[in-house]
């Protein structure tokens, strides 16, 4: 079975799983000082979207559909969108990549989709690791100056991001 095949056929089985709710734990730091949680940040990540702040701290969010799929070693990425009813899914991003820092990388824009990301434009990527599987990004889009803050939880056969309690500094 080729690549394109094998990856449609995951992103499917995600999707139609999309009712299943995880009920995965990222544990809670208690240290004075801020503690730096290495992660793997290649491989697919499905875009999240906080819900409510719980009495205990933690975050309760929720998988969108929308991911990234990020191979530093491949120097690339890829922004996918699906639409949920149609199950039908298109790149809206796709890019190059460098690597900054142990923190930051930057996006090249090949293509997109969206009118105020043009080809060529470059996006600066700041990321945290909250836990192993969740990570926070803040970016500005091209000629604007707020900051945009996402919340992306890992996809893999260990992980279902659907649905997830998470804390957050």
């Amino acid at each position: 079975m080729n690549k394109p095949l094998i990856f449609i056929f995951m992103l499917m089985m995600l999707i139609n799983s999309s009712i299943v709710k995880s009920e995965n734990k990222t544990e809670k730091k208690n240290n004075s000082k801020e503690s730096v949680i290495k992660g793997k940040l290649d491989g697919i990540w499905q875009k999240c979207e906080i819900a409510n702040k719980n009495e205990d701290g933690s975050y309760t969010v929720y998988g969108q559909p929308f991911f990234k799929i990020y191979k530093p070693k491949e120097k690339r990425c890829e922004n996918i969108a699906v639409n949920l009813p149609s199950k039908l899914f298109y790149v809206s991003i796709a890019g190059k990549t460098k690597k900054k820092s142990d923190t930051q990388y930057l996006e090249i824009i090949t293509y997109s989709t969206f009118n105020d990301i043009p080809v060529n434009a470059e996006i600066l990527i700041t990321y945290k690791f909250v836990s192993e599987h969740v990570i926070t990004t803040f970016f500005n889009r091209p000629g604007d100056m707020k900051l945009i803050q996402e919340i992306w939880m890992r996809v893999d056969n260990n992980y279902k991001p659907l649905q997830d309690k998470i804390y957050m500094d």
